[in-house]
């Protein structure tokens, strides 16, 4: 089975949880396609296949016309450079959540470019993944590529971006969790949409939240079984 893995961090043991080996630790590293934001290195022996984009290529793109948006990370090339993330900008960041509005914007009608286009048509993958992110522009992303090619979409959540700050009077906030709540609407009418999450009380919560029949939740207590992806086309 081939997997299309969309995450804001590729998995690097240094920087990221262990979530991502739990899931994916049996496949093999040929079998996981990752499209990722971050700086941090990938650790190629569990995603061989990388596809990184940045805001700076979209601004660079917007202002100088020079080359399309993204790049494919290579594995051999990357060994000579070790990228890192300054954890504190990017813990300041995350708090900004007009980031994820702007980052919308930045990328609307640019990342689905003829650079990217060749990248995926290079190879074949059995259902698209979207590592729980509070970025939309992710779930855009996942939910075209689902579409465009017939193939089931997957949410992992391993914290909760929607259910956790239900009253708030941070303007920004409520507008945030208005628009995601739209957005996972949207996911979730798409019918092979399925969702892992780790906590038994988020998924009894979206399941009174969102009641669309076609969708499946499951617990993630276990290493991720492949059947899992299986979704039926109801």
């Amino acid at each position: 089975m081939n997997v299309l893995l969309i995450t804001t961090v590729p998995y690097n043991e240094s920087f990221t949880s262990k979530a991502f080996k739990t899931y994916f630790g049996s496949f093999n590293n040929a079998n996981v396609n990752t499209i990722c934001v971050s700086d941090i290195k990938p650790d190629f022996s569990y995603s061989k296949n990388v596809f990184k984009f940045s805001d700076r290529s979209f601004l660079n793109f917007i202002f100088k016309k020079n080359e399309f948006p993204g790049a494919v990370i290579d594995a051999e090339l990357s060994k000579e450079k070790e990228l890192s993330l300054n954890k504190s900008k990017a813990s300041l960041l995350r708090k900004t959540y007009i980031r994820y509005f702007l980052r919308r914007m930045l990328w609307k009608n640019k990342w689905n470019n003829p650079k990217f286009e060749d990248w995926f048509s290079s190879f074949s993958f059995d259902c698209v993944v979207v590592s729980g992110t509070k970025d939309f522009i992710f779930y855009d992303i996942g939910l075209y590529l689902a579409k465009r090619f017939s193939v089931p979409l997957i949410l992992i959540y391993n914290d909760d971006y929607l259910l956790s700050s239900k009253t708030h009077l941070n303007l920004i906030k409520c507008l945030f969790h208005c628009k995601y709540k739209k957005m996972l609407q949207l996911i979730f009418s798409y019918k092979r949409t399925g969702l892992i999450s780790v906590s038994q009380n988020m998924i009894c919560e979206y399941k009174k939240m969102f009641s669309f029949k076609s969708l499946q939740i499951f617990l993630s207590s276990q290493p991720l079984a492949r059947e899992k992806y299986e979704l039926s086309n109801k």
